[in-house]
């Protein structure tokens, strides 16, 4: 268990820089990298499957997205995460909407 929370956190770290490279960018003006947040997702789901830990984890964020959901939960633990990181650079709302786009990469199906 201590390893898959590794590689999560060092995902998140990865998440967080991408946004904290941005240096002063005024928070609305903070753009995705849709491409960065594709690699980091891809690597996370192939060392997570190395372990044999990924299909659960994955399958679980996909059955509910609702309130109080293990998704939701996930979702708002890595936008604080951001917000934390970003020290105000980007606000709550942006950072939901970064944590938001970084799960479903994470939990897209790309057998579809």
């Amino acid at each position: 268990m201590k390893k898959k929370r590794e590689i999560i956190q060092e995902a998140l770290g990865e998440v967080s820089a991408l946004f904290m490279s941005q240096g002063n960018t005024p928070a609305g003006q903070i753009t995705m990298p849709t491409e960065d947040l594709v690699r980091i997702a891809d690597d996370t789901v192939n060392r997570l499957n190395e372990l044999g830990l990924t299909y659960n984890l994955v399958e679980e964020l996909r059955k509910d997205k609702s309130e109080g959901s293990y998704y939701y939960g996930w979702q708002a633990n890595i936008a604080m995460a951001m917000y934390d990181e970003l020290n105000g650079k980007a606000t709550k709302e942006e950072c939901n909407k970064g944590a938001k786009r970084f799960l479903e990469i994470l939990i897209m199906d790309s057998q579809k």
